[in-house]
């Protein structure tokens, strides 16, 4: 009797075959309850990179963790897909817990904005800006410039 070798390449396509050929045992067969599979959805995705993603700001904490700091008039579901995104690229590069929060100018009805795509759930931090007087806080700056008094810059 013939014998094969499965190796590593060629394991995947053993996984996806059986899969494939027995998708609605799948669930019995990882011993995990799941619904029953409506269709396939695609799992290669080709994709070329025509334009440079630009993070707000970026901050390595004394903890070891990163402070992604996103400023957004108003937050939506896709802003938290795309922060969600780079915080991957982030985590992919740097391996380090990833704090997320973003400075909503509008306001924003909670201090968390998440979602939750099952087995990936993404949770920021809102801080709401739209009770910030801009003008009030740059008066007192100067004041404060004007009588040699110490400031916070924030």
């Amino acid at each position: 009797m013939q014998q094969f070798d499965v190796t590593a390449h060629n394991y995947d396509f053993v996984f996806k075959d059986s899969f494939s050929l027995f998708k609605n045992d799948i669930g019995d067969f990882l011993k995990v309850e799941l619904p029953g599979i409506v269709s396939y959805l695609e799992t290669e995705f080709s994709e070329i990179e025509t334009s440079a993603e630009r993070m707000d700001l970026n901050f390595k904490l004394e903890d070891g963790s990163i402070l992604h700091l996103e400023e957004e008039i108003e937050v939506s579901v896709d802003d938290l897909i795309r922060f969600a995104s780079y915080d991957l690229k982030l985590y992919n590069r740097y391996r380090d817990r990833i704090r997320t929060i973003i400075l909503c100018i509008k306001g924003y009805p909670a201090a968390e904005a998440t979602f939750n795509a099952g087995s990936l759930g993404y949770n920021t931090t809102v801080v709401n800006m739209s009770d910030k007087d801009g003008k009030e806080k740059m008066k007192e700056l100067r004041e404060k410039i004007e009588k040699g008094e110490e400031i916070n810059y924030l």
